[in-house]
């Protein structure tokens, strides 16, 4: 697997391999082999069946867990970390290094072998999810320890008082900014709870300048379930107008730029256009008004912005936009083909783009020349890139055999670079 795997309880033999992330078992009961792991390894065991537990080739730590007293041959070898066995009842046997010893836990029995890894092992006492709310909740808890309570807990995120446990912490954030994000990254796929949802939209409206991360994870949580409720993106507005944070901003703005046919979204990107300090917020609202260049007043900032922003990425998104607009709009075919030469590709082939709607029989030469120059010049590189494929399309519609010519030309061209090669 190319992803992190996390479960919840399991009754009977845990076998994973190959996992290209971290691994989190809430609970097990039985035996465990996992293996060719490029991350963490967390488990909790109910009990240890006689199969035991074998864990092996982990770029990462290793923590072990159990509920019942354990009796087991414990080996490990291979481990460029430290190892702590913190259950009772340890004899070791034979001579003990950091990385390979042999060890006799309680009566013995099941083996648990643990061998190369990268970080540190630890086997402890687990707890119950039970009591870890009562740790959770307890008023002593605080910092570090809080922090890692609600880390274990989220294992068990399913339950649903650990959920409402998690609520808690949400609505609380401010006191601790680390366990506010983590109930709020682990709540995201229960938005669809009332209480979850009252959460985030309390979050979202928090004071600006606390909890930046834990706002910014509320706005992609709520933007993605309910984005088309006008209660939501009201509220996602209204993040966006209190907080000065560009990151938080940023996060608004992509929440809310898909729904630019609302007027007060439309008025609300059109100011961070006009005022927004940073430049890759101000990219996000070009890129999403250009959807709406019919407007009037939108047509009007990216006309602007395409003349003279002084951002190149905010200049070409406005630039892109306004090529749907071409043939209606006279001033356009001058600001146009300024940028057919301009040094930048992408600012050429936006041009080519839109000259190529104005289906004006006296360019028509000219802009067959310059998809020749994008194409043979990106395309020595990328074949796969999609700015030659759209080029080659737009050639076909000035000139079909010239197209069909050019991608002969490419190919040939592709297949000499490719023999040289070898």
């Amino acid at each position: 697997m190319s992803e992190s795997l996390r479960v919840g309880e399991l009754d009977g033999t845990v076998a994973f391999s190959n996992i290209s992330g971290r691994v989190g078992v809430a609970q097990a009961a039985g035996s465990a082999d996992i293996s060719n792991v490029s991350g963490s390894v967390t488990m909790t065991l109910a009990r240890l069946s006689g199969r035991g537990v074998t864990v092996k080739n982990v770029s990462g730590r290793v923590s072990l867990r159990f509920l019942e007293d354990v009796n087991a041959e414990l080996q490990t070898s291979g481990i460029r970390g430290k190892v702590y066995v913190e259950v009772p009842n340890v004899a070791v046997q034979g001579e003990m290094n950091r990385a390979d010893f042999r060890a006799k836990v309680g009566a013995g029995g099941a083996p648990i072998n643990i061998s190369d890894v990268s970080g540190s092992v630890r086997l402890s006492p687990g707890r119950t999810v039970a009591e870890m709310l009562t740790s959770f909740k307890s008023a002593e808890q605080r910092g570090s320890a809080r922090a890692q309570v609600i880390s274990d807990l989220a294992l068990h995120v399913s339950n649903r008082q650990v959920r409402q446990a998690f609520v808690e912490a949400l609505n609380a954030a401010d006191q601790n900014s680390a366990v506010g994000l983590t109930a709020a990254r682990e709540l995201a796929p229960y938005v669809s709870e009332p209480e979850v949802r009252d959460a985030y939209l309390r979050a979202l409206a928090s004071e600006p300048g606390k909890n930046d991360s834990l706002k910014m994870t509320a706005a992609r949580t709520l933007a993605r379930e309910y984005g088309n409720e006008k209660v939501v993106r009201d509220a996602l507005l209204r993040a966006l107008a209190a907080d000065t944070k560009g990151n938080v901003r940023m996060t608004v703005v992509a929440a809310v730029a898909k729904h630019v046919e609302d007027p007060a979204v439309r008025r609300a990107l059109v100011d961070v256009l006009k005022t927004d300090a940073k430049d890759s917020t101000r990219v996000r609202a070009a890129s999403a008004l250009a959807k709406r260049a019919d407007d009037a007043e939108v047509y009007a900032l990216l006309l602007e912005a395409a003349r003279g922003d002084k951002n190149r990425s905010v200049r070409l998104q406005a630039f892109a936009g306004l090529a749907r607009r071409i043939r209606e709009r006279p001033e356009l075919r001058e600001l146009f083909l300024g940028y057919l030469d301009n040094e930048s590709i992408s600012f050429q082939y936006h041009a080519l783009r839109g000259l190529v709607e104005l289906n004006d029989a006296s360019l028509r030469q000219r802009l067959i020349e310059k998809g020749r120059e994008i194409v043979l010049g990106q395309g020595r590189r990328y074949w796969n890139d999609r700015m030659v494929l759209d080029t080659i399309i737009l050639v076909r519609r000035l000139d079909p055999q010239e197209a069909d010519r050019l991608l002969e030309q490419l190919s040939t061209e592709r297949a000499r670079t490719t023999a040289a090669s070898y």
